[in-house]
């Protein structure tokens, strides 16, 4: 007979089931096929044998009280009412190794699952599951390098103690993750043991729903510059984290965080995001999402109490991609709040939050396109506040920008001053922000007044078409005469040229105050 080629820890000696593997080592995702063909009672059955061969492979740990044939008629008997015989499996440890577990039922006489619930401490090692869920009562468990094939609910399985602490250690998901949910819907699932550690592999999604972790849902110290691994979607609804959330160096396709408490520290660095949402949901500790990459981001209705990092962190794509822009919607942050050295490729909306400090928005770019003019207003008061009139101006800058998008978009009728005045304004010197400008047009302004200087003394304007002269010149005569009475540009106006004088005048004095002021923005303490 052929034997079956699985090399888990030595090769394995039983005979051929299908495939060249045997009874325990064969793929199993047909429960209806496998229990008509009479797989899953074989199953039951050599798995009985292969406990029991693990069991006595060292017989202190049944306290050399039990025969190997008294265990054996025991879990045979598929009574297990022993007391005795259950208090001594209890302190047992089970080491199931390579074991591939079918889908089972609990009222088929030969579910493996009452096999299981007689240990106290289980640790599945390289084991493979095609079924949905394991509900071990009073288990402590250790999952090491196995693999789910199917979508697979967590249980509040006690730990069973290892090196990182946690139920899962370098697992294989292939479908969604998801949690026990109560038939109350007012009750939460309550896990009271870190679940994974950094090395676990999620193919699809992670969706937690009315959870309450009162220990670490990952438990890991992985360096931040390891490869990346990956998420799908993780939705995150109605749960609460009483000790620290930490998800660092992930690239998540979909992360929605609603109605859910993080109590202590939020950790959540150098992860790359395609959708990050978040609504309803506060945040009472440190979060800190340092160098985190986000093409839509979007918080809503939520509380910061804590400090919040976002510092070296990007978000958007490009301009043109309005439904990019960093969202902050009706959002309270209590504590110091830090955007420094942060790109919002997409532009920035922070017009409904409420702050308690001036945030730190120290080197950062920010998209001009997308963003309004609120959110500019807040920047630039942030870095007024604090002393920054240099950055201060720069925001202004662009507060004054958007200010005249928004007029061109009103009626002239009633907007007429407003309009001429931002907009020679921005010709003039970019809202004082470029001292250049004035200068090159202080210079420009000259040279055309020098050209009228020397029309006039060479009678050019009187010979473009003399018969009108006769019409204009009692104009120009009465409109001069004004001017010179003006005080006290009287004296320093040009003969017969002093309205014309009067104009380039008012025109050099303002770009002459307009650099002055775009010098002082550059060098005011």
């Amino acid at each position: 007979m052929n034997k079956c080629n699985m090399d888990c820890y030595g090769k394995c000696q039983r005979e051929v089931y299908v495939d060249d593997k045997c009874i325990l080592h064969c793929i199993k995702n047909d429960y209806q096929k496998e229990r008509n063909s009479g797989l899953l009672s074989s199953f039951y059955n050599e798995f009985i044998i292969y406990t029991i061969a693990q069991l006595f492979e060292h017989t202190e740990l049944l306290d050399d009280k039990y025969s190997k044939d008294e265990i054996t008629t025991y879990l045979k008997s598929d009574r297990f009412g022993n007391d005795e015989y259950n208090e001594a499996l209890k302190k047992s440890i089970f080491i199931p190794s390579c074991i591939h577990f079918p889908k089972r039922n609990g009222r088929d006489t030969f579910d493996y699952l009452k096999i299981l619930n007689l240990f106290g401490q289980i640790h599945f090692n390289c084991c493979e599951f095609y079924l949905s869920s394991l509900d071990l009562d009073n288990v402590e468990c250790f999952f090491q390098d196995c693999k789910f094939h199917g979508r697979w609910t967590l249980y509040d399985y006690r730990v069973f103690e290892n090196e990182d602490n946690v139920i899962y250690q370098t697992c294989e998901f292939d479908k969604t993750v998801s949690n026990y949910i109560p038939e109350q819907s007012d009750k939460l699932s309550t896990y009271r043991y870190s679940q994974f550690d950094y090395t676990c592999q999620f193919k699809k999604n992670i969706e937690f729903d009315r959870c309450n972790f009162t220990n670490r849902l990952f438990n890991t110290n992985q360096n931040n510059y390891l490869e990346k691994n990956e998420i799908e979607k993780m939705i995150i609804e109605n749960c609460i984290f009483e000790q620290k959330f930490k998800l660092n160096n992930y690239h998540i396709q979909y992360l929605e965080c609603k109605n859910t408490i993080f109590k202590n520290k939020f950790e959540f660095k150098e992860n790359i995001l395609t959708s990050f949402i978040v609504d309803n949901s506060n945040f009472s500790g440190l979060s800190d999402f340092f160098g985190c990459n986000f093409s839509t981001f979007k918080v809503h209705k939520s509380i910061f109490d804590d400090f919040v990092g976002f510092e070296t962190c990007i978000f958007g794509t490009d301009k043109k991609s309005k439904d990019k822009i960093a969202q902050f919607k009706y959002v309270t942050f209590t504590n110091f709040l830090n955007f420094r050295n942060t790109q919002f490729k997409s532009g920035l909306d922070i017009e409904n939050i409420n702050l308690k400090e001036a945030p730190n928005f120290l080197n950062s770019k920010i998209e001009l396109y997308n963003t309004n003019r609120e959110t500019f207003r807040i920047l630039k008061y942030s870095f007024d506040k604090i002393g920054n009139n240099i950055e201060a101006n720069k925001y202004f800058v662009k507060e004054m920008k958007k200010y005249r998008e928004e007029l061109s978009k009103k009626p002239l009728k009633g907007h007429i001053q407003e309009k001429i005045v931002f907009n020679l304004n921005d010709i003039f010197s970019d809202f004082g922000q470029s001292y250049l400008k004035p200068i090159l047009l202080l210079f420009i302004f000259a040279f055309l007044y020098m050209l009228v200087l020397y029309g006039y003394e060479e009678n050019i304007l009187y010979k473009i078409y003399k018969p009108m002269n006769i019409y204009i010149q009692p104009v120009v005569d009465v409109i001069n005469h004004m001017t010179k009475n003006i005080l006290p540009f009287g004296k320093f106006l040009k003969n017969d040229l002093e309205f014309v004088s009067l104009i380039f005048y008012i025109i050099f004095s303002t770009l002459i105050w307009q650099t002055i002021v775009s010098i002082k923005r550059y060098t005011k303490r």
